[in-house]
């Protein structure tokens, strides 16, 4: 996964922490993920693993899918101006990487 990838995971769990409005800390203690990982997870910072999303996705009562499901995050304006932000600090190769990857697999939105 690239970085941009994992800020959008970090966000998607930061917005259902919210939804469930619980501390970091309190999700910190019920999956038994460390406080400052946690944090990390949220920020993108860290290239977590299947397993922590798994304690998470049992604590959010969701599908692991789910963490890759933005829709409901916020409305679309909102969401395409973080996206920008966060390519903002992308590297140009990661970001032809990004289109290479995506071309052809959503439709457009014209």
């Amino acid at each position: 996964m690239i970085d941009v990838e994992f800020k959008l995971i970090g966000e998607r769990i930061r917005h259902l922490r919210n939804r469930q409005n619980i501390t970091i800390e309190e999700l910190s203690h019920r999956t038994e993920i460390d406080y400052s990982y946690l944090a990390k997870m949220e920020k993108g910072k860290v290239n977590f693993t299947m397993k922590k999303l798994l304690r998470l996705s049992k604590e959010f009562n969701i599908d692991l899918k789910d963490f890759f499901n933005f829709g409901d995050m916020k409305d679309k304006e909102h969401f395409i101006s973080e996206i920008k932000s966060i390519l903002d600090n992308v590297a140009y190769d990661d970001l032809f990487e990004i289109h290479s990857n995506l071309v052809g697999k959503y439709p457009s939105d014209k």
